[in-house]
C-alpha cells in the first residue's frame, strides 16, 4: 500500500488530523498514530521514512522551528540526493509563511513551487492524485481501468467543434446532458477537461464531484464550494442578505477553485438545468457576470437536455445531447474492458450483452464483471438478463437480497434518511450498533446503491431511484438503528458560536431547527432550498397547518428568492391549503396560470369529495400539458385522473389511462393497483396480465397495509375472475377481521362493491355493526 509520511509541527494537529482522514488512514504515516509507544522516536522516524512512498511537508513558522521536522528534513533530503526518493511534496499551510521565508531550506525554495493550502480537503486531493499516479506506475491494469475511454471520440469532437464555433472567447460553461443514468456524461466531460480544456492536468487528476437536487438552489452550491475551499463560515454564509449578494458570494467561490487549479463538475438533476430545458435564473445569472473568471471552467452533468434556443442565445455556455453508444462503439468498449480485467466471452454471452443494454457504459461494465466474477455460464446468462430489466426493478430485485442481512438493510434505510451525508457521521452511528460499518458501506456500494461526491469524495447520497423506492414505501429503520440514528443527530444543534460542522450535519441541524420551531426559527435559517425540503417533508407527514405556517414565514421576504423556489413553496402551500378545504386557497390560487392552476383547482375539489368538477379541471390540466409536451406534468395529471375516475366507479373510462401510468412505471404500486382494479373490472379481464399484477404488487407490498391491500386484490381476483363469490367474501371477512384499523375500510369497500352486485347487502351490516366508523371510506392519495 502506498503510504505518505505527514511531516508537520503539533501545533498543526487539528488540520493534520482532517488531511490523514481525507487521505485514508491507511495511506498516511502520522507520528501519534502510527509511532509504536516505548520505541525510540528518532528510529521509528528513520524507520517510517524509509518505508514510506511519499513525504509531504506541511510548512508553518512552527515547523520551520521544530528539531524533530529538521531531523525528518534530514532524513529525507539524503535520500533524495541518493536518487532513492523522489516523491516529495512541501506545502505552506500557514498565512505567516510565504515562499521567500528564510526559515525554509534554500534547497526547498529552489527545487520546488511552493503552494499554499488553508483546506486540507484541498490539499488531500493534491496527496491522492500522487498516491494514484504511484499506483498506476505498480499495477498498469488499475490504470487502463480508470482511463478506459472508448467509443466517444465524435461527442469529444463535436463539444470542441462548438466551443471554436463562434466567440469562444466567451465561453464559460459546458453542459452535457444525458438518459439514462449511467450514460456517461461525467467520464466524457472529464475527458474533454483533461484532453482539450486544462492539458496541464495530469491523467490522474479526479475533477471535484458536487451534487446538486432539483429542489436546490443557489444556496446549496454555495455550501458545497465552501465546503472544498473555506473562504468563508457558516454564519457568513447564513447571512447573505440579498440575491445580489449571493451572486457574489458564488461567483467568488466559483473563481476561488480557478486559482487553485480546481475543476468542478456538478451532476445537476434540475437545479441548474431545469426539466423543460431552460436555465434557473441564479445559475443563469452566474455565468453571464463579468465577474466571472474569463475561462471554460463550469462543467454541468444534466439530468435534462437543454433548449436549443437556450443555447443559441447565450454565447456563456456550449452543450451536448449524449445518447447511448452505437452497437458497433459499445462492441468495442465492452471488448476493450474485458481485455483489462481478463473476462472470456463467447458469442452468446456477447449478444446477451449487446442486444440488450442499449450502449450504456456503466451496464456494459456490470456485465462484463459478471462474465468474469460468475464462472457459469447460465448464471452469467441469467444475471445479466437481470441487470438489463427496468432501473428500479433491477434495483428491487437488489434491495430484496440486501434484506437478507438486517444490518446491511437498515443502513441502506439510514442512508436514505439524509439528502447527503458524510462518512463520518454514518461511522458515527454505526460504530455501536453494527461489527464492521466498512463491509456493510461496500456491500452496498458495490450494488451501486449509493453515489459519492465532495471534495474528497467524502459524502454519500443514495442512489435516487433506491431513496424514492424507500421513502416512497415509507420504509422504517429497526429500533436499534433508530435510537443510534437520534442519539447522533440530536448533537446537530444550530448555535450562534458553533464550530465549523461537518457540511452534512450542519445543514441537517438547520432542517431540524426548522422543524422544530416553525413560528420562531431566526430567519436566517430559512434558506429557500432548505426549507422547501422540511415543507414537503411536513406535508408527506399530513401536518398541513405547519406547512401553511412555515410557507407564510418563508413568503414574508420573498423578493429576496428566486421564482423557482418561491413557486414550488407557493404550490405546496395551496396542496396544503386544498387538504385543509380552507377558503384560502381562492386566494392564493390567482398565483398560477394554465396548467398548474387547473391541476391544483381540480386536487381541491377532489379533497372536497366533488369529483365530476374535479374530473373536469383534471382533464382541462391534461389537455394544457399535452399541449406543452411537458411529460411529467402529463403522467401526473393522469394519475389524478385515474383516482377521480375510479372514486367514480368510471372504470371503463379510467382503463386506458390506468394501463398507461403502469406501462411507464411498473414499479409504482399505486398504477399496479390502479390498473389491476379497472382491468379487473372491465368487460375482459385478462386472466394473465391480472396474475402478472397480482405478482408485482406482493414484490412491493413491505408493509401491513401493503400487504392488507394485496390481501384484498386477491379476494376480488375469485370473485371477477373465478366466479368464486363464497370464497371471495370468506377471503374478505378474515382481511378486514385482521386488518389494521386505519386500512379496514379498504376490503370493506371492495366486499361492500362485490356484495353489492349479488344483491347480498345484509353481509356488510354486520361490520359496520362491529367497526363503526374505522370502515369509514377515505379519499385515497399517494
Amino acid at each position: 500500500m502506498i503510504k505518505a509520511f505527514i511531516s508537520h509541527s503539533s501545533a498543526q494537529k487539528s488540520f493534520v488530523r482532517e488531511l490523514e482522514k481525507a487521505i485514508g488512514l491507511d495511506n498516511c504515516i502520522v507520528d501519534e498514530r502510527t509511532f509504536e509507544s516505548g520505541k525510540l522516536i528518532i528510529d521509528e522516524i528513520t524507520k517510517s521514512i524509509n518505508k514510506c512512498d511519499i513525504f509531504v511537508f506541511l510548512i508553518s513558522k512552527e515547523a520551520l522551528a521544530s528539531d524533530w521536522v529538521k531531523y525528518e528534513l534530514s532524513n529525507i533530503r539524503d535520500l533524495i540526493d541518493d536518487s532513492t526518493f523522489s516523491a516529495f511534496m512541501p506545502f505552506i499551510i500557514d498565512n505567516r509563511v510565504d515562499h521567500s521565508d528564510t526559515g525554509i531550506k534554500p534547497w526547498i525554495r529552489k527545487d520546488y513551487i511552493l503552494e499554499k493550502y488553508n483546506s486540507p480537503i484541498l490539499l488531500a486531493r493534491k496527496i491522492k492524485e500522487k498516491i494514484r499516479e504511484l499506483v498506476w506506475n505498480q499495477y498498469p491494469n488499475i490504470q487502463k481501468k480508470e482511463t478506459l475511454f472508448k467509443g466517444r471520440d465524435i461527442e469529444l469532437g463535436l463539444l470542441d467543434q462548438k466551443y471554436f464555433d463562434g466567440q469562444s472567447e466567451q465561453r464559460r460553461c459546458a453542459i452535457v446532458s444525458g438518459f439514462p443514468p449511467g450514460v456517461g456524461r461525467r467520464r466524457l466531460l472529464k475527458e474533454y477537461i483533461i484532453s482539450k480544456v486544462i492539458t496541464n492536468k495530469e491523467k490522474t487528476y479526479e475533477p471535484t464531484s458536487l451534487e446538486l437536487l432539483e429542489n436546490h438552489s443557489i444556496e446549496n452550491l454555495i455550501f458545497q464550494l465552501n465546503d472544498l475551499l473555506l473562504m468563508y463560515s457558516n454564519e457568513e454564509l447564513l447571512n447573505i442578505p440579498s440575491k445580489t449578494q449571493k451572486i457574489e458570494v458564488a461567483i467568488s467561490l466559483i473563481n476561488g477553485t480557478f486559482e487553485k487549479k480546481e475543476v468542478v463538475i456538478i451532476r445537476d438533476n434540475g437545479a441548474c438545468v431545469l426539466s423543460n430545458g431552460f436555465l434557473s435564473e441564479w445559475f443563469k445569472e452566474i455565468i453571464t457576470h463579468p465577474k466571472l473568471t474569463k475561462r471554460l471552467g463550469l462543467f454541468i452533468a444534466s439530468r435534462h437536455f437543454i433548449n436549443s434556443r437556450v443555447e443559441n442565445s447565450l454565447t456563456q455556455i456550449i452543450s451536448l445531447q449524449l445518447n447511448p453508444l452505437i452497437k458497433k462503439n459499445a462492441k468495442v468498449l465492452l471488448y476493450a474492458y474485458a481485455e483489462i480485467i481478463n473476462a472470456r466471452f463467447d458469442t452468446e454471452l456477447e449478444s446477451a450483452i449487446l442486444n440488450n443494454i442499449s450502449g450504456i457504459p456503466s451496464l456494459i461494465f456490470r456485465c462484463v464483471d459478471i462474465v468474469k466474477n460468475v464462472p457459469n455460464k447460465n448464471d452469467s446468462l441469467k444475471q445479466i438478463l437481470d441487470v438489463v430489466k427496468s432501473e428500479e426493478k433491477s434495483y428491487i430485485a437488489i434491495i430484496e437480497i440486501i434484506r437478507r442481512n438486517q444490518d446491511c438493510y437498515d443502513t441502506l434505510i439510514l442512508l436514505a434518511q439524509f439528502e447527503f451525508v458524510s462518512f463520518d457521521i454514518i461511522y458515527n452511528i454505526l460504530k455501536d450498533v453494527v461489527e464492521d460499518p466498512d463491509d456493510l458501506l461496500q456491500m452496498l456500494f458495490s450494488y451501486s446503491l449509493f453515489e459519492r461526491f465532495g471534495g474528497n469524495n467524502q459524502y454519500i447520497r443514495v442512489n435516487s431511484v433506491v431513496s424514492d423506492y424507500i421513502n416512497r414505501e415509507r420504509i422504517k429503520l429497526s429500533t436499534k438503528f433508530k435510537t443510534a440514528f437520534e442519539e447522533v443527530v440530536k448533537t446537530f444543534v444550530i448555535t450562534e458560536n458553533q464550530s465549523q460542522y461537518d457540511l452534512s450535519g450542519y445543514l441537517y441541524g438547520i432542517q431540524q431547527a426548522i422543524k422544530s420551531n416553525i413560528t420562531k426559527v431566526d430567519k436566517k435559517y430559512l434558506i429557500p432550498s432548505f426549507t422547501l425540503n422540511v415543507i414537503i417533508e411536513t406535508y408527506k407527514a399530513e401536518e398541513y397547518e405547519n406547512v401553511v405556517l412555515l410557507c407564510d414565514r418563508f413568503l414574508e421576504d420573498s423578493t429576496n428568492y428566486y421564482e423557482e423556489i418561491v413557486r414550488s413553496i407557493r404550490y405546496w402551500l395551496c396542496s396544503s391549503l386544498c387538504r385543509l378545504q380552507d377558503s384560502r386557497f381562492f386566494e392564493e390560487i390567482d398565483y398560477f396560470e394554465g396548467y398548474s392552476k387547473q391541476f391544483l383547482l381540480g386536487f381541491y375539489h377532489r379533497w372536497k369529495k366533488d369529483y365530476p368538477k374535479a374530473q373536469v379541471y383534471y382533464e382541462d390540466a391534461l389537455h394544457q400539458s399535452k399541449e406543452n409536451r411537458e411529460k411529467g406534468y402529463v403522467a401526473k395529471a393522469k394519475h389524478e385522473l385515474v383516482i377521480v375516475k375510479l372514486l367514480l366507479k368510471d372504470y371503463a373510462g379510467a382503463l386506458e389511462l390506468a394501463q398507461e401510468n403502469y406501462e411507464s412505471q411498473k414499479t409504482n404500486k399505486y398504477h399496479i393497483e390502479a390498473f389491476f382494479k379497472c382491468l379487473i373490472r372491465s368487460n375482459r379481464p385478462d386472466r394473465a396480465v391480472l396474475a402478472t399484477l397480482l405478482s408485482e404488487y406482493d414484490s412491493l407490498a413491505l408493509d401491513s397495509k401493503n400487504k392488507t391491500i394485496h390481501r384484498t386484490l386477491k379476494a376480488e381476483f375469485e370473485y371477477y375472475v373465478n366466479k368464486d363469490f363464497p370464497k371471495s367474501v370468506e377471503m374478505l371477512r378474515g382481511i378486514i377481521d385482521e386488518a389494521n384499523s386505519k386500512i379496514k375500510y379498504y376490503p370493506y369497500r371492495s366486499l361492500e362493491e362485490i356484495t353489492s352486485r349479488r344483491d347480498a347487502k345484509s353481509i356488510t351490516l354486520e361490520f359496520k355493526g362491529k367497526y363503526g366508523d374505522e370502515l369509514h371510506i377515505v379519499d385515497e392519495d399517494e
